[in-house]
């Protein structure tokens, strides 16, 4: 590997073996745990980070204790608050503490809403909306996560090549909303999910197919 890659890997906080392994088998407990240890005393932003991760992994008691090791005050930067607070809701929507969840989004709201709606944010944001969309439904504010729907809608339609998320966080509100249409939505999705035919990666569709089971737990919020 030549020094340019290298520095590129550095400056992306990763390396080119833990990268292979991403490229091999994606978001993985073997690529979340090598990428921490490249990280032993991470910055708050990069702890965000791996917390999301533990949480893509369904280790929510790892990124429970990262989370508990934030804190955001007046000196953090917007980076910081706006992936922490990210970050932090999905955790406590996913451990079933949504009411707790719902009243980090009621007073950061506006913040939110200025720095996941930034230029810079829009090939990421679609996770917040997502988040917050099925947060909104499952203590039932279905006008907010309509709204937050749409506004994600918009960023997959520049950003999501497989047009595949967008039905999937469409199917986390209907099952977050305890919809009866929620069950009758998974087929057809599936059939999507398959009859795709351009992934990038050998581990993609086998991902979404994960995503589709795990909308089903939004029902037990």
């Amino acid at each position: 590997m030549g020094l340019l890659q290298k520095v590129l890997y550095k400056l992306a906080g990763t390396s080119e073996e833990v990268q292979k392994i991403y490229t091999e088998k994606g978001l993985c407990p073997e690529y979340v745990e090598a990428y921490h240890a490249l990280h032993p005393k991470p910055k708050t932003f990069d702890k965000c980070l791996i917390a999301d991760m533990y949480l893509a992994i369904d280790q929510f008691d790892k990124a429970g204790e990262i989370l508990d090791s934030i804190h955001i005050g007046f000196m953090s930067d917007d980076d910081e608050k706006g992936m922490y607070y990210y970050v932090l809701m999905n955790y406590l929507m996913l451990t079933k503490r949504k009411d707790e969840a719902i009243s980090i989004l009621k007073r950061e709201q506006k913040y939110l809403n200025i720095y996941w709606g930034s230029p810079g944010r829009a090939r990421f944001c679609g996770a917040f909306y997502d988040c917050v969309a099925t947060l909104s439904s499952a203590c039932g504010y279905s006008d907010i996560a309509n709204y937050y729907y749409q506004l994600e809608q918009a960023a997959n339609a520049k950003y999501d090549r497989t047009g595949l998320m967008s039905p999937i966080s469409k199917l986390n509100i209907l099952y977050a909303a305890k919809s009866p249409e929620a069950d009758a939505q998974v087929e057809p999705i599936r059939q999507q999910i398959e009859a795709y035919n351009d992934y990038k990666n050998v581990w993609e569709k086998d991902y979404f197919l994960k995503l589709l089971e795990k909308a089903k737990r939004f029902a037990e919020l």
